[in-house]
């Protein structure tokens, strides 16, 4: 499956906002701000990963697994729900890395996204 976007995930935001009952454009402002907060948890994620902190990489997964889950952002919701339940199973530390990689992978195409997502409203506004 082809991404025109490069890098960036690839969000159906007609089905999702027809799906939330919510305008495309109030949705792609909530996943932008979503982006954002993810990265500032992801920090936190690496942190207590390294200090071997389950309780926090739980609630963290939590939270990231509730909104994704929320905004229909399946790749990152199933992504952080393995992780989490990993965490949860006590898998070892090597195998929470892996778990984790791939979830940062999710949180920098969901960065892009937003990023793609944000210049296009600056470039429609300057029109």
């Amino acid at each position: 499956m082809g991404n025109p976007e490069g890098n960036a995930l690839a969000v159906d935001v007609d089905a999702i906002s027809r799906e939330l009952r919510v305008r495309p454009e109030i949705l792609k402002r909530i996943i932008i701000s979503f982006s954002k907060t993810l990265t500032e948890k992801m920090f936190q994620l690496e942190g207590a990963l390294a200090d071997d902190n389950a309780v926090f990489m739980r609630a963290l997964l939590h939270e990231i697994r509730g909104t994704s889950g929320n905004l229909r952002l399946a790749v990152v919701y199933e992504t952080a729900k393995t992780l989490h339940e990993a965490v949860k199973a006590g898998e070892e530390k090597k195998r929470l890395q892996e778990y984790f990689d791939a979830l940062k992978v999710c949180s920098s195409q969901l960065t892009e996204y937003a990023k793609n997502e944000e210049s296009k409203n600056v470039e429609n506004t300057n029109r």
